[in-house]
């Protein structure tokens, strides 16, 4: 269990970190990937505000994959479908509000979508938690010795 738990770790570290580095021109200097593609000012601060904006995703959508990737090499991935249901379900609801009203901006969409990242990101990091600890306690169980009465 100790190799399941430090691959858990190494994954984990792995992947944050390259979406980290990644996120980091995104939300900081996002003008740096627009300009081969327009130079249009109204574009690029559009493009831009969008990019920003996601690049928030970036680190709790690595930590959705490497959770994803552990459940997958436990044989389960009903957590990992719960956790995009609970966050397709709330990005969808809270969108249809959102779209009833009367001052709804794109900004809104993106903070949402950003939000609902991070709820997964949490509640997957959760399940995996508990995942663990359920593998670990079973495994310390089936190894306990015994004891008959004599």
């Amino acid at each position: 269990m100790k190799r399941v738990y430090a691959t858990y770790k190494i994954s984990m570290g792995m992947t944050v970190g390259m979406m980290a580095i990644m996120a980091i021109p995104c939300i900081f200097v996002p003008e740096w990937f627009l300009g081969p593609f327009s130079n249009d000012p109204e574009v690029i601060l559009v493009a831009a505000t969008f990019l920003s904006f996601v690049g928030f995703n970036f680190v709790p959508a690595g930590m959705v994959f490497a959770a994803s990737g552990m459940f997958q090499a436990f044989g389960n991935t009903l957590p990992s479908l719960a956790s995009t249901f609970v966050r397709v379900s709330t990005f969808s609801c809270l969108l249809v509000y959102f779209v009833s009203q009367d001052d709804l901006a794109v900004t809104t969409i993106w903070t949402l979508s950003v939000a609902t990242v991070f709820l997964q990101a949490t509640l997957s990091f959760f399940l995996l938690q508990r995942a663990l600890r359920k593998k670990i306690y079973a495994r310390a169980h089936a190894r306990a010795p015994i004891s008959e009465a004599v």
